[in-house]
């Protein structure tokens, strides 16, 4: 029997996430996250359901939704999502139509890179080399968008994490 992530589990994930999306805004900046669950239909095609569960080896889906419900532009919005325990981020996964800067940390949040993350590392014979750091290190990523949200505009934000 597969050992089942709970309903509470990936709804206070969910919550943390638009927590953590959450930007200093005073106006009117509507955002909505859903927890989509990536399968294969009987052809082979992907497709994706709302879940408030996963079991270990499935594949869930993100999506962080804003929407410009005001009357001027917002600038500065900055989407962070965490990578949650228990999970290892999709390479590739993290998209949006949004022209943006993807950046990831593999310190909880403290230091930003660009991908590929590199970084110093020793190795069995003791020299130090510069190595990839691979999508199991990581534990955040950030999309940065370089335009501001039109009045009306929604911008959409993805990534994939898969259930340890």
């Amino acid at each position: 029997m597969r050992k089942q992530i709970s309903k509470r589990t990936l709804a206070l994930t969910a919550l943390a996430i638009l927590a953590m999306c959450a930007t200093a805004f005073a106006g009117p900046l509507e955002s909505l996250m859903e927890t989509l669950l990536v399968t294969k239909d009987a052809k082979g095609a992907e497709v994706l359901k709302k879940t408030d569960a996963a079991y270990p080896g499935d594949i869930v889906e993100y999506r962080t939704t804003y929407r410009n419900t005001g009357d001027s532009a917002l600038s500065g919005l900055v989407v962070q999502v965490p990578v949650p325990p228990n999970t290892t981020y999709v390479a590739g996964s993290a998209t949006s139509l949004v022209v943006h800067d993807l950046l990831i940390s593999i310190d909880g949040g403290s230091t930003w890179d660009e991908e590929p993350v590199k970084r110093m590392r020793q190795g069995e014979d003791g020299v130090k080399k510069e190595i990839i750091i691979g999508p199991e290190e990581y534990t955040h990523i950030r999309w940065v968008p370089k335009s501001v949200i039109q009045p009306g505009e929604v911008q959409v934000f993805r990534c994939r994490v898969k259930i340890s």
